[in-house]
């Protein structure tokens, strides 16, 4: 004995029928929105995407400015203080 499906209703068994067998077109403009929907989702995720890898970059640039910039004046600093520190020989050390 064969087990058979039950359907909702006579009525949606004939509209899937008439979708699979009668009118195949439909199926066609349905894979053709279908297809345009998950194009857009695409379209959108990789903006999305985009937009954030523009963050980060934005980001990294702007701290390794001030990184390189902090590093130039606490350089610079430095080497004006081993300037003036050089020791001199006063009077009493004569």
């Amino acid at each position: 004995m064969v087990a058979q499906v039950k359907m909702g209703s006579n009525a949606e068994a004939a509209s899937l029928f008439n979708l699979f067998v009668k009118k195949p077109w439909k199926m066609t403009k349905m894979a053709v929105v279908l297809a345009v929907v998950i194009d857009g989702l695409g379209l959108f995720v990789r903006t999305l995407w985009d937009l954030q890898e523009r963050r980060f970059s934005a980001t990294f640039n702007a701290l390794t400015s001030a990184a390189i910039s902090i590093t130039m004046a606490l350089v610079v600093c430095l080497l004006s203080l081993h300037g003036h520190a050089t020791p001199e020989i006063g009077v009493a050390y004569i």
